[in-house]
């Protein structure tokens, strides 16, 4: 039979990688899409979607777009799936004070109001336990606060610039909805190398802390 570490982490390692580069991807589709908002605020290029996929420029910013929102959906999975394995190993080594199951690790991500908060601070406990705490699970770390601040921003300016681009009615209020995108994008800029470092910081801290001590492979 496997060493019960073995298969936890592992199987963390393997969904760190994937994170990282679906993280890398999103960083470099989100800055192509920046580079379209930028030059549209300055009116260097103006999209009208009458118009705008009739040309060069206006395919590449439809293609950009749709990547944009395709590997934001994929890299929201993965991660979700590295959070869950994540808490796994911790909770099959036993840790007190851990108070997060897996499943709610990642399912605070989607409830109202509640993904304000409850998210950041079972990522806290993660981090904590990852690295061997075995109290003061709720200490926080520079990595931690700059990885939620930006989220937040990213995520709050992206789904109010999605919100007023569904419901604009004139070029005033594309210009608004882009130049609020333009701040998720610049908040992005932040939140992918710092979740990079997150996802790197964690796998790697279970790896050399973690001991996985109970039966977990329940949590694959």
């Amino acid at each position: 039979m496997a060493d019960l570490h073995d298969v936890g982490i592992g199987i963390l390692v393997k969904r760190s990688r994937l994170v990282i580069y679906s993280l890398i991807a999103g960083l470099a589709v989100t800055v192509a899409f920046f580079l379209f908002e930028a030059a549209e605020i300055s009116g260097v290029w103006t999209f009208d979607e009458n118009t705008a996929f009739d040309s060069f420029l206006g395919v590449i910013y439809g293609i950009t777009g749709l990547g944009h929102s395709l590997i934001y959906l994929i890299t929201v999975i993965i991660f979700g799936m590295w959070i869950y394995r994540a808490a796994a190993n911790i909770v099959s080594a036993g840790t007190d004070g851990f108070s997060y199951s897996p499943g709610w690790a990642v399912g605070w991500y989607f409830i109202p109001f509640a993904n304000f908060f409850k998210p950041f601070q079972a990522m806290r406990q993660i981090w904590n336990a990852s690295h061997g705490a075995t109290v003061h699970l709720d200490d926080n770390a520079p990595t931690l606060t700059i990885w939620w601040t930006a989220w937040l921003i990213a995520t709050i300016s992206g789904n109010i610039s999605l919100r007023l681009t569904l419901k604009a009615v004139d070029a005033d209020q594309m210009m608004l909805a882009t130049q609020i995108g333009a701040i998720s994008s610049i908040a992005s800029f932040v939140l992918y190398p710092v979740a990079i470092r997150l996802v790197r910081d964690i796998t790697r801290a279970q790896v050399e802390y973690l001991q996985i001590e109970t039966l977990g492979e329940r949590f694959s």
